[in-house]
């Protein structure tokens, strides 16, 4: 089984968050995946799940655990009054 990763723009679908990465590691081991560089606030980790963000991550690569997910993002945005 392979990784699931993907990119969303959240401004395209109208998202307080900008760029949202969502990385799915399905294997019974840990991967390295490549992800856009930048410096993200990480608001889901295996059970961890807050929108405030429960850590950061700056870089291209991440290391997702075995079985687990992980989601980014990597800046806020205002929506126009």
């Amino acid at each position: 089984m392979g990784i699931v990763a993907y990119c969303l723009d959240g401004k395209e679908v109208g998202d307080p968050w900008g760029s949202i990465v969502v990385l799915f590691n399905g294997n019974k081991e840990s991967k390295t995946v490549s992800i856009p560089e930048g410096n993200y606030t990480i608001i889901a980790r295996g059970k961890e799940i807050s929108e405030n963000g429960i850590g950061r991550f700056t870089g291209s690569e991440m290391q997702v655990p075995a079985i687990s997910m992980v989601i980014l993002v990597l800046k806020a945005f205002q929506k126009p009054l």
